[in-house]
């Protein structure tokens, strides 16, 4: 893996957790507001999903 692919992916997931738990009202981080954004049954249809696609090609 080159260096660039690895820094990009690394900062990608870092604004993309950022993101997700900023809260704009306050200007904070709060770590809480993930919580928000992860969904049980969203993730199975997903997973599943990918799995089941996965096996029938």
């Amino acid at each position: 893996m080159e260096q660039g692919t690895l820094v990009g992916n690394v900062l990608a997931v870092f604004f993309l957790a950022f993101a997700i738990m900023f809260d704009t009202a306050t200007l904070t981080v709060n770590v809480g507001n993930i919580m928000y954004f992860i969904d049980t049954g969203s993730f199975l249809i997903v997973m599943g999903g990918t799995v089941a696609s996965t096996f029938i090609s």
